[in-house]
């Protein structure tokens, strides 16, 4: 009977989402729920990524070089911080800073008001390093979807693991 359940729970995820920039040098993956809509440009200054699913989920991705070889993901943090700081409806007291061993996490709620109700929409963004390139991995979610937490988890632990995150060094002839 345990079999079972795992079979069904692991044909129920999306495969991994591997991204990667010719002009930067870099290949990255992680598992996340199935995108429908994506949109992406790559140059050598700045790798966008964007996509949602059809139930509420949103995630973007952000890459550009830090001008200090050896930059540290905390590095990478404080580089993006300035852009989250001056978002408005962030709630200030729901912030949550975590360090691992290969990336930091920043968690918040964002206030959204919607037909005179507030609502809190979970965001996390996760930073690290890609071939000397500071990442920001944003991940958001409706007030409605259920399974934030756990879509966070998933990315969470994919990132961390090096086979999924290898930060392969990319021939000139390979993008995505």
């Amino acid at each position: 009977m345990i079999s079972l359940v795992l079979l069904v729970s692991l044909s129920a995820m999306a495969d991994p989402i591997v991204l990667s920039s010719a002009h930067q040098g870099w290949s990255t993956g992680f598992d996340a729920p199935e995108l429908h809509h994506k949109e992406v440009s790559s140059s050598e200054l700045l790798y966008r990524f964007s996509g949602s699913t059809g139930d509420g989920v949103f995630l973007s991705l952000h890459v550009s070089p830090l001008t200090r070889r050896g930059a540290t993901k905390t590095e990478c943090r404080t580089h993006y911080q300035p852009i989250t700081d001056k978002i408005l409806m962030i709630d200030r007291q729901s912030i949550k800073i975590e360090a691992l061993a290969s990336l930091e996490t920043m968690s918040y709620n964002a206030k959204i008001e919607y037909k005179n109700k507030v609502y809190n929409m979970p965001n996390t963004h996760f930073y690290f390093m890609l071939n000397g390139h500071c990442a920001d991995l944003h991940v958001a979610a409706s007030p409605l979807y259920k399974h934030f937490d756990q879509t966070v988890l998933k990315i969470k632990t994919s990132l961390a693991q090096p086979l999924m995150n290898s930060n392969l060094l990319l021939s000139k002839n390979t993008s995505h």
